[in-house]
């Protein structure tokens, strides 16, 4: 019989390193803004 494994409690999700999802979304509104001319948070403008 398999062990299910626990999860995680919610102190270890809180301490989940999460620079890289922020990271990853802003490489990729830099992406959308070049391909489409979006506009990004930082207030840019066409």
């Amino acid at each position: 019989m398999s062990v299910v494994p626990a999860f995680p409690t919610l102190s270890q999700l809180l301490a989940w390193p999460t620079e890289h999802l922020t990271e990853a979304a802003d490489h990729w509104e830099a992406v959308g803004g070049r391909c489409y001319g979006w506009p990004t948070r930082s207030g840019e403008t066409r």
